[in-house]
């Protein structure tokens, strides 16, 4: 079955090459060869993720806007523990929204892989990485594949869980976006961020307390978390990692530097996994695998509210 008349405009690469996720440290330009000498296509934004398809010395090939691109190495750190989606058609449109009535912006053809940072379980469609920006494909014709990773930033990776990222969505705040990544990744259950957020009483300046985003988690997840309050533990956040468990913290993102702001705003997000200096945060505003060293995350919990989320007993 087909969205569009098409062909296959690219064979599948070798699967170790396919599967390979890298993720931009810097604005990046996207050149049309691997080298400064070929034109430049576009560019990706910082902490932008795409799955390589190639590689050729310094330079890796990617995906782009319904082609190929190639970009430099040293500009890219390869995050694991996400996953894409592969093209299953000839071709694919790629929409500005999760809908057949929202424009087309592109199309993406048959073995292509995309990372995926949402996915609209009501209307099945994901949200991928596209040309510098994001879009959305439907996922009747696309299949899910793992991502594997090289050396992260900050340090050899310990532990790094295989966990879905999602957004935050408007009006329902990173509290609800906080407790869905959280069920999703320990139970398996898809709950929207609306049914977490009428729960959890999160209302229109997107505050979620502290308790609630606990009596969320454990309505729906059945987790038994428990509010830490009496100090960031990182011994028993990195048990928790090795157990399959994230942990949900409660942050001041003017301590973070991937955030950029000296704005002392209150937000929640997931850790995931750590490094022998930090740990890797699935970010509800600012994007997955987002990492920060050991005293950034402490002084982030410690000078907001003290809040963690740890399982009992």
């Amino acid at each position: 079955m087909r969205i569009l008349v098409g062909v296959v405009l690219f064979a599948l690469p070798a699967a170790v090459h396919a599967q390979t996720a890298i993720q931009a440290t810097g604005a990046v330009n996207v050149r049309s060869g691997p080298g400064t000498g070929y034109g430049v296509l576009g560019q990706v934004p910082a902490g932008h993720v795409y799955a390589a398809a190639s590689k050729s010395g310094d330079w890796w090939k990617i995906w782009w806007n319904g082609g190929m691109g190639w970009t430099h190495g040293s500009l890219w750190t390869s995050p694991s523990g996400l996953t894409g989606v592969k093209g299953t058609v000839d071709t694919l449109n790629v929409r500005t929204g999760p809908g057949t009535g929202y424009g087309v912006i592109g199309q993406i053809y048959m073995g292509q892989i995309h990372v995926w940072i949402q996915y609209e379980g009501l209307g099945g469609w994901y949200k991928i990485t596209f040309a510098g920006g994001v879009g959305y494909v439907h996922g009747g014709y696309v299949t899910r594949v793992a991502l594997s990773g090289g050396a992260p930033t900050g340090g050899g990776t310990t532990t790094n869980l295989s966990m879905t990222h999602a957004y935050q969505q408007t009006n329902y705040w990173c509290g609800p976006a906080t407790a869905h990544m959280t069920v999703l990744h320990e139970t398996g259950s898809w709950i929207s961020q609306q049914t977490y957020a009428n729960y959890m009483g999160t209302d229109v300046t997107g505050q979620t307390y502290v308790e609630d985003l606990r009596r969320g988690i454990n309505h729906y997840g059945g987790l038994g978390c428990a509010v830490v309050w009496s100090g960031f533990d990182h011994a028993r956040v990195r048990r928790h990692i090795n157990q399959g468990r994230c942990v949900p913290i409660n942050v001041r993102v003017d301590f973070l530097p991937y955030w950029g702001t000296s704005a002392a705003w209150g937000h929640y997000s997931p850790i995931k996994g750590y490094t022998s200096d930090g740990y890797y945060i699935h970010d509800s505003w600012k994007g997955p695998n987002r990492w920060a060293s050991k005293t950034a995350v402490w002084n982030a919990v410690t000078y907001n509210n003290n809040a963690w989320y740890a399982r009992v007993p």
